[in-house]
């Protein structure tokens, strides 16, 4: 369960010129069986989903929608540490609510293919392409269907060093009037550091493409630089400095955020 709200001007949220950000609730219920062991010859897995997020506040019920997905992934181990997979994923996305001006509830399906490896080396990954296809059950709006992507790729040079890499591309629901749906393309990466044995350092990039079934085009660069210190083994201590820059085709959606963050963490088990 997570109560939050949505940061203005962030990718999915409005033009928000009430006092108070847009409000939500959320509640996720996950189950995942696999069946078979890594090391067999195949392996199978399958999950299902459950997503309730109702908007609390600024007259955005209209918003609250349930997102029920589920699917499975299929492994084929060509080597010790390599596997093929083939993937299917769908997803019911109903916005509830009665008074919705227009109704953005579809149904989702996605087919990818990919290869998974781990510990090949120094590196440890996953890539997956596929074909996503998001179906509008308001016959008026434009229906998506094209390239889906995923890749999450972990290279340790060293013991003490890591980079990371996240490639995607999806859709995500849109809040804009006259749009239906947006594209997200999203590269992000980041390179850690021990300095010390409880001491981290980082760099990070993450950079966003949203591409809105209407005339609009966001793009989102966010630079960051991390120091986390590990007092024991139950105590994190962070500080992160985040430089955001958005730019937009739309007019009064532009910003530069100067972002600053001090994380304590306390591990109870």
């Amino acid at each position: 369960y997570i109560k939050s709200h949505d940061a203005r001007a962030v990718p999915a949220s409005r033009i928000n010129f009430d006092l108070k950000p847009d409000q939500w609730e959320l509640g996720r219920l996950f189950a995942e069986v696999v069946y078979g062991r890594k090391t067999n010859k195949a392996q199978l897995k399958a999950f299902v989903e459950g997503i309730a997020r109702p908007y609390i506040n600024n007259r955005q019920q209209t918003r609250s929608r349930n997102r029920i997905k589920g699917g499975a992934t299929f492994y084929l181990n060509v080597r010790p540490r390599t596997s093929l997979l083939a993937a299917v994923t769908f997803a019911d996305v109903d916005y509830y609510h009665g008074a919705t001006p227009i109704d953005l509830s579809s149904l989702e399906s996605n087919f990818s293919v990919g290869i998974k490896w781990e510990a090949t080396g120094k590196t440890t990954g996953q890539i997956k392409v596929g074909y996503l296809v998001k179906d509008l059950e308001d016959e008026s709006l434009r229906d998506f269907a094209g390239l889906s992507a995923q890749a999450t790729i972990l290279w340790e040079p060293k013991t003490y060093s890591r980079v990371k890499l996240l490639i995607q591309r999806r859709t995500d629901e849109s809040i804009q009037y006259d749009s239906s749906y947006f594209v997200t393309t999203r590269l992000a990466a980041s390179w850690e550091h021990d300095l010390k044995e409880n001491l981290t350092f980082a760099l990070r990039f993450d950079g966003q493409n949203d591409k809105y079934s209407a005339e609009r085009d966001d793009d989102l660069l966010d630079y960051a630089v991390d120091l986390d210190y590990y007092m024991n083994k139950r105590l994190d201590i962070g500080f992160r400095y985040i430089y955001s820059l958005k730019t937009s085709n739309v007019e009064n959606t532009d910003y530069i955020a100067n972002i600053f963050l001090l994380k304590i963490a306390l591990k109870t088990l």
